[in-house]
């Protein structure tokens, strides 16, 4: 089956679940309440209590995640650009302000190609945004 790849410079979190997401890096992954807290695929797993993290020694640029989802129209998506688990954490963590989308599809031959992109100014709030 041919799918759609979409790229983002933050943490998305769909409504619904998907295999699992690529990233540039990610925080050492830990435990944090008898749950993975860090890595790339919490960014898509719809609990508040995880998150993506990039390293401490990140300087939060350029920083990007991947997934795939199935050949078809998009007409948006859902993203919560920071750590939700309570208004602490959302406000303790750097937050992206900008994101940039990409998304790439197949041609025939399997060549990713891309088919569109664009710059998002990100609403600083506490909350699931659809872009």
């Amino acid at each position: 089956m041919k799918t759609s790849t979409i790229v983002l410079a933050t943490c998305l979190i769909p409504s619904i679940a998907l295999a699992g997401a690529r990233v540039s890096a990610e925080k050492k992954v830990t435990r944090h309440r008898g749950s993975v807290s860090w890595g790339g695929s919490v960014a898509i797993d719809n609990n508040h209590a995880t998150a993506w993290m990039v390293p401490g020694e990140s300087q939060n640029r350029g920083e990007w995640i991947e997934f795939q989802v199935p050949k078809g129209d998009i007409t948006g998506f859902s993203i919560w650009s920071g750590w939700a688990e309570s208004e602490n954490t959302y406000l303790d963590y750097a937050r992206p302000k900008t994101v940039k989308v990409d998304a790439l599809c197949c041609d025939g031959d399997d060549q990713m190609t891309t088919v569109f992109s664009s710059e998002i100014v990100l609403e600083d709030a506490n909350r699931l945004q659809e872009i």
